[in-house]
């Protein structure tokens, strides 16, 4: 098998940057990383695999923080929706299965997009506010349950979401910090004054906003609102207009602002599913209860940008650049610019992905020559 080429050109391209997009532009990646780029002429050299963009939109590789399924699967299939990078998300599990899971998926081999680390949906969840999450698995916030599993994957761990409102949330919140793992409120029936403790304990993200959080009422606010008014915390939403109502998706966009949202799937489609039914655009167990969304981020992309009235430039950061800050990889991913990580991909103005590079290596590329 020929080895591919380690320099790798994009040009005739519109290149998403921060607030602006380039037209007639040009990339160069080299040895994984973006070595240089900008309008017009191109750098010559011969030994350089070439890729004519015909003139589609040229973005930063999409980073899904929330995403269920096969690993493996997960790996090959996602760079195809647009995605280069994803945590590997798990459901409540008891605290030592949760390890073995990690464990195990540290050791299989990924032939796409990067696992960038492990986000754990629960144990430490209300389980009134459980969904499609085990409710036998589900146990009250205990530092002793989870100093096994930080002793020993800290380090993988990026996100867990905790019920702020469960007794000893308040200690694993400040424990969870100090492991460097980002703290979200989530699967949650906390009062404003519960989430605004939480959040001063250093819990700074939501976990699919609005989704499996308590109502608002006149009286009484709760965690929705405490995620909507506080500028320090980042939420994630699922924009596939099943999962959060399309005007709601533009009450979120103009209390929190672009730079405060993450684009998630919580997609389940990668999953080894034998009970779950798409119903009405979205997965849903037996009974009916909404399982996980058929979401791709390429799709999610598409419809903030129709939904919201958002430049194109705004949406592919809350896809990319706003993720890799809320995982601490802001200096080295969801950005085309001189030094990041060379993990792009190719879409035209319908939103279908046509190419995708990872770090510097050609995945697949459907742009005809």
């Amino acid at each position: 098998m020929k080895r591919q080429r380690e320099s790798v050109l994009i040009y005739n391209a519109r290149i998403i940057r921060p607030g602006k997009i380039i037209a007639g532009g040009w990339l160069l990646a080299e040895n994984g990383r973006i070595k240089s780029l900008g309008k017009g002429t191109f750098p010559p050299g011969d030994d350089i695999l070439k890729i004519n963009a015909r003139n589609n939109y040229v973005s930063p590789g999409f980073i899904d923080l929330h995403v269920h399924g096969r690993i493996d699967k997960l790996s090959a299939e996602l760079p195809k929706q647009g995605t280069t990078g994803f945590l590997w998300t798990l459901h409540t599990n008891p605290v030592s299965s949760l390890g073995r899971k990690i464990a195990a998926a540290k050791r299989t081999p990924l032939n796409g997009a990067a696992c960038l680390g492990f986000n754990i949906e629960g144990p430490f969840i209300n389980r009134e506010m459980a969904g499609a999450q085990p409710r036998r698995f589900i146990i009250e916030p205990s530092g002793k349950v989870l100093e096994q599993l930080l002793k020993n994957h800290a380090k993988d761990i990026r996100i867990m979401t905790v019920a702020c409102e469960l007794k000893g949330s308040g200690p694993l919140i400040k424990k969870l910090k100090k492991a460097g793992i980002v703290v979200s409120l989530g699967h949650s029936k906390a009062t404003i004054e519960q989430a605004k403790k939480a959040v001063d304990l250093g819990a700074d993200y939501a976990t699919h906003m609005f989704n499996r959080m308590g109502p608002v009422t006149s009286r009484e606010p709760g965690l929705v609102t405490a995620v909507l008014l506080d500028e320090r915390i980042t939420a994630e939403v699922i924009a596939d207009k099943h999962h959060v109502h399309p005007d709601l998706l533009r009450l979120l966009v103009k209390n929190k602002k672009p730079h405060n949202l993450v684009l998630i799937t919580d997609s389940v489609a990668a999953m080894d599913k034998t009970s779950l039914k798409i119903i009405k655009g979205v997965y849903r167990m037996e009974n009916h209860t909404i399982a996980g969304s058929n979401l791709t981020m390429i799709e999610a992309v598409k419809n903030m940008v129709n939904c919201c009235g958002l430049d194109l430039s705004q949406v592919i950061d809350m896809a990319s650049f706003n993720p890799a800050r809320v995982v601490g990889l802001k200096k080295k991913k969801g950005r085309l610019e001189k030094g990041y990580d060379a993990d792009i991909i190719i879409f035209d103005e319908h939103f279908q992905v046509k190419a995708a590079v990872l770090s510097g290596k050609i995945k697949f590329n459907r742009i005809a020559s």
